[in-house]
């Protein structure tokens, strides 16, 4: 993308500002300066409109069907909903570096375990994610 002198502009100078009506329009919340979706938990990129419609579409099109006080209580479902799992993280990973450490310790598990057995390597994951 250039500007009107042919410079090229980049994403950063932009000034992209999270707007609030996005979160009723495309179920996305701002967290960590990032566009979240709080239907499935994926993150866009850059706070963009055309980014955000286009992965409500493709992934949750079925949504807008609703209107009214049952879109909004599906909002509120979806929020509390990843309000929960972040709360559980948050729960057992207490700081950066525990967080840190458990990644580094999934990651190697990863390395290690890949195996056919997804269950057990889940059930490690998990554990492993517990004693952070």
């Amino acid at each position: 993308m250039q500007d009107a002198s042919g410079k090229k502009i980049k994403i950063g100078d932009e000034d992209r500002v999270f707007q609030k009506e996005w979160k009723n329009s495309y179920y996305f919340v701002e967290i960590s300066d990032k566009p979240v979706c709080f239907v499935c938990g994926k993150h866009v990129a850059t706070n963009k409109k055309s980014n955000l419609e286009h992965h409500f579409d493709f992934f949750h099109g079925y949504l807008k069907k609703l209107t009214g006080q049952v879109r909004q209580d599906k909002i509120d479902f979806f929020k509390r909903e990843l309000s929960a799992q972040q709360t559980t993280l948050q729960r057992y990973c207490k700081t950066d570096s525990d967080i840190i450490r458990a990644s580094y310790e999934i990651s190697e598990l990863i390395a290690k375990k890949v195996k056919p057995h997804m269950e057990e390597f889940m059930k490690n994951v998990l554990l492993q994610l517990l004693n952070c």
